[in-house]
């Protein structure tokens, strides 16, 4: 099993017949109000940009943690995220981490096309998608990974295994 992708402070959420669950460590625990992963979230939410949004749709407390989960932590998954002992994602893909930042197929898709030497036009083109919107994702990848470039993000993704 992945190591990074299973550290205590990586945690995955899903949902299955309406009970929400965390998985910490490969090991999966029901979020129930009051434990540390309904806490983790409720702490996520309240520092999350579009809080304001939340705060109107939702109620405090429960409503707010379960909507927040089914808004921003992605489509919940039947079954939980791990594959042959390895956390995967909704598809059953190994999560790609480049430090602490989850790199969807979307972006690993540019990213390796970026490493094969293609401009963002080609990129585009290749990938049947408008030009902006690989400029957007590259924008966005540097932004969660830090990086100060397409080719340092090609870097930091070498280096984490993504490509």
């Amino acid at each position: 099993m992945n190591e990074s992708l299973t550290r205590e402070n990586r945690i995955e959420f899903f949902e299955t017949e309406n009970r929400f669950y965390a998985l910490d460590g490969g090991h999966v625990h029901e979020v129930t109000p009051g434990s540390k992963y309904y806490l983790v979230i409720l702490e996520v939410a309240v520092a999350h940009p579009d809080y304001p949004k939340l705060k109107k749709k939702y109620e405090p407390g429960n409503d707010l943690v379960y909507g927040f989960i089914h808004d921003y932590l992605s489509a919940f998954n039947q079954e939980a995220d791990v594959v042959d002992g390895r956390l995967c994602n909704c598809d059953g893909d190994r999560v790609a981490m480049v430090g602490e930042s989850t790199i969807t197929s979307r972006e690993r898709d540019i990213i390796r096309q970026i490493s094969e030497g293609y401009a963002d036009k080609q990129v585009a083109d290749r990938l049947k998608i408008a030009t902006n919107t690989v400029i957007t994702i590259l924008k966005n990848i540097r932004k969660k990974t830090g990086a100060t470039s397409k080719y340092h993000i090609v870097s930091l993704a070498a280096k984490a295994g993504v490509i």
